[in-house]
């Protein structure tokens, strides 16, 4: 029979072994799923460490890059000939932490999903974390649309700044070609209105028009007096019953004769009335 330290040192041999080779198998699938946890927990802290900081206002420089970017984003929907744009609406919030955290969420489920093919311009095949977005400081971000099945990766990211909301949400169809992989493409994102992000004093003098027509400006109210306190009017005092319950017994002091002094009032002032009618007397009587 063999030692029992012998049979103990075959065994692990053999699990060192079945495990070495299970790693080397799965090798890249291990590598792939490490690589998207390790973007997934980064973007986590990041947004943390956000919100627990302070917030800084966006400069004009920052403005403009969002501005440039707008700009380059709506020439290749609209001008290239190969989307339509099917609709545009104002969003409904302009809260920008909510619609960031929108895209936020998003990309959470792209990473979830980053094993399954997409159809991309080079036909279906997986993409990078890096073709959906990519995250440039704790501000801004390059962000692709919200229908991710198919990503035309050819065209230019949204950049996105935490500190400014965007106003829109579009949607552009691929019309190019009928046989082409994108024919699919239905497109939409939250984009920002070139007129609403350009800074001000950049605006020409007609910008500036269609700039307060489409967003008028914000302006403080007057400050005006705070409204008087409604005072309730004064309730007419109303008599009272002397002893409760209304129509006891009251005893009526003073000089009145004794056969007066019990006698039953509803209120006060019955009874007041009735002492003024008595007749005085000295002795009670």
């Amino acid at each position: 029979m063999l030692p029992i330290e012998y049979i103990y040192s075959i065994t692990v041999y053999r699990y060192i072994l079945f495990v070495t080779n299970i790693i080397k198998r799965y090798n890249s699938c291990l590598i792939r799923t490490l690589s998207v946890c390790i973007i997934f927990l980064s973007n986590f802290f990041a947004r943390n460490s956000l919100a627990q900081s302070t917030t800084e206002q966006a400069t004009l420089k920052d403005s403009l890059e969002i501005y440039n970017n707008a700009i380059v984003v709506q020439e290749f929907y609209e001008r290239t000939g190969l989307y339509n744009k099917t609709s545009e609406t104002r969003l409904k919030t302009d809260d920008p932490i909510k619609i960031h955290a929108g895209n936020d969420k998003k990309y959470a489920e792209v990473l979830k999903t980053i094993n399954n093919n997409r159809m991309t311009p080079q036909g279906s095949r997986k993409i990078k974390p890096q073709e959906y977005r990519i995250n440039i400081d704790k501000y801004r971000y390059k962000q692709r649309e919200l229908s991710d099945y198919v990503l035309n990766t050819d065209a230019p990211m949204q950049l996105f700044d935490r500190r400014i909301a965007p106003q829109l949400l579009v949607d552009y169809a691929y019309t190019s070609y009928a046989n082409s992989a994108m024919n699919a493409d239905d497109v939409d994102f939250k984009m920002y209105d070139p007129i609403a992000v350009k800074p001000y004093s950049k605006l020409t003098p007609e910008e500036k028009a269609i700039r307060n027509a489409r967003y008028p400006p914000l302006t403080m109210s007057e400050s005006k007096p705070a409204p008087a306190e409604k005072v309730a009017p004064a309730k007419k005092p109303q008599s009272k019953p002397f002893n409760n319950p209304i129509g006891s017994t009251f005893l009526i002091s003073g000089n009145v004769p004794d056969s007066l002094r019990f006698k039953r009032f509803k209120t006060r002032k019955e009874a007041e009335d009735f002492i003024k009618t008595l007749p005085q007397t000295s002795n009670g009587e």
